[in-house]
């Protein structure tokens, strides 16, 4: 667990507790102190959950530079911390998926220019399939969140927020891989 909405059994942090001075590990190095007690206490044998009905609510960044430091920052954080712990049964399925993340990307970038460039290069006359492809799409996301109301099922059947919003995570994803390899200044702003 990370922040918002994270409940600790007080065994839990007092085990915690006998192997270091504090629950949340307060150094230089550290940007995510709250997932790095979460990687903790499963080294020590706890077992975390997630609650699937848990809703946590936060104030959203002003603008889109402060959400994408904020998002590097976490992301940066947690590959640091992954580094720091190492592979290990607490670790390797999360550190997998991260990089299992990055041909994805590579992959959806190349998949935007190949059907951008074959839509395109019809003239006037576009290849229909794609409409007929993003139809169904459209319809799948609306039923995929049908419980949720109409107002949340309009939102993803409109599919540009999300691809809109997909396209800024593999940015910061990439950019926050890149920085815990290759950039030497770990910082909150």
């Amino acid at each position: 667990m990370s922040g918002a909405g994270s409940f600790y059994r007080i065994a839990a942090l007092n085990d915690l507790l006998r192997q270091r001075a504090d629950i949340f590990e307060e150094r230089e190095s550290n940007l995510v102190e709250d997932y790095e007690t979460t990687l903790a206490l499963k080294v020590l044998g706890w077992r975390i959950t997630s609650n699937q009905g848990c809703i946590a609510y936060t104030d959203l960044m002003p603008n889109l530079h402060m959400l994408l430091a904020q998002r590097v920052r976490w992301v940066r954080g947690t590959v640091d911390e992954w580094r720091r712990y190492g592979w290990r049964r607490q670790t390797y399925l999360s550190i997998i998926g991260m990089i299992l993340a990055v041909p994805e990307i590579l992959y959806t970038a190349l998949w935007v220019i190949v059907s951008v460039k074959a839509f395109t290069s019809h003239g006037r006359h576009p290849d229909y399939r794609y409409a007929l492809l993003a139809i169904f799409w459209s319809l799948y996301q609306g039923f995929s969140v049908r419980r949720m109301g109409y107002k949340i099922i309009l939102f993803e059947m409109a599919l540009l927020p999300e691809a809109l919003f997909n396209l800024i995570r593999n940015y910061w994803v990439l950019k926050s891989i890149m920085a815990a390899y290759l950039g030497n200044t770990r910082s909150w702003k």
